[in-house]
Parts: structure tokens; sequence; C-alpha cells
């Protein structure tokens, strides 16, 4: 019973947190085989990166939402989009980017909702040991 209690959590991360940064990174590398100036191309792997970074914060405090975290990653992303705008840092910042962070941020805490009855936090397994 403890085996299958202790995977669940395991399986949070890797649907919430590793699938989408493997997706990403495909789609990142895949940009010969995708058409130019798509979403996917530009906007879907920012979008990857950004549910799997709030995802591992909710994870990380039992699928509660932290308000603080949340909103620390959300003006971490901004902040590199502007970075970017000023070619400070690498890259294309842009506007369609932010907007596709707050795209995801609604979703990843959507889905919040429906993973915190799926699977069995630390808190869970605690109390069913």
């Amino acid at each position: 019973m403890f085996n299958l209690v202790k995977k669940q959590p395991l399986m949070d991360i890797f649907i919430n947190v590793l699938l989408p940064l493997i997706i990403g990174k495909f789609i990142y590398y895949s940009n010969s085989i995708l058409p130019p100036k798509s979403f996917i191309i530009n906007q879907l792997p920012d979008s990857c990166w950004a549910y799997a970074l709030v995802s591992s914060i909710l994870i990380i405090w039992n699928r509660q939402i932290n308000q603080f975290w949340i909103f620390l990653a959300f003006i971490m992303a901004v902040f590199f989009e502007i970075l970017q705008s000023l070619h400070f840092i690498a890259g294309t910042g842009d506007l369609w980017d932010v907007l596709t962070y707050i795209i995801t941020l609604m979703l990843v805490l959507f889905c919040n909702k429906l993973f915190k009855t799926k699977f069995i936090t630390v808190s869970n397994i605690n109390s069913i040991l």
C-alpha cells in the first residue's frame, strides 16, 4: 500500500513538471520541421516552462496556492521578457509571451483543482500511514 501511495506524488511531478519541460524542449529543437513564426514555435515552449515552474511551486506547497511564490514566478517571467526586449539577455521579448504567461498561469491554477484531488499529497500520505 505504501509503494502505491508513494508513487502518486511522483506521477504528479512527471505529468505537471517533467512532461511540459520535455515537450517544450522538443518543440524548441524542432523549429526546422515546424512552421516558422507560429504560436507553436514562439510561445508554446514558454508556456510549457511556465506551466512546469508554477506546477512545481504548487506541488512543493501540497497544491495549496501560495500567492507570494506564484506571483514571484509570474514577475520573474515578465522580468525576463523585459530584459530580452532591452537586449540585456538573449531572446525576443514581446507582449505575446507575457499574454502566454497570463493564460498559462490561469490554466495551471484551474488544473490545480483537478490535480489536487487526483494525486495524493505528502500530508495525505502521513494521514494514511
